[in-house]
């Protein structure tokens, strides 16, 4: 920002955000097949990088 101040900006969150205004009937199971899965995996693998699987 001009200001100095960081913005936390998450794109995963925008794109939710969009599915959910415009599509509500059906937002909870869209985000649900594409984008929650890949946040799982996302920490997922970001856990066993170091060699210890976490559970």
């Amino acid at each position: 920002m001009e200001d100095g101040s960081s913005a936390d900006f998450s794109y995963h969150k925008c794109m939710e955000n969009y599915v959910k205004q415009k599509y509500p009937e059906v937002a909870e199971s869209f985000i649900g097949k594409y984008f929650r899965k890949r946040r799982m995996e996302a920490a997922l693998s970001a856990s066993t990088e170091d060699g210890v699987e976490q559970r």
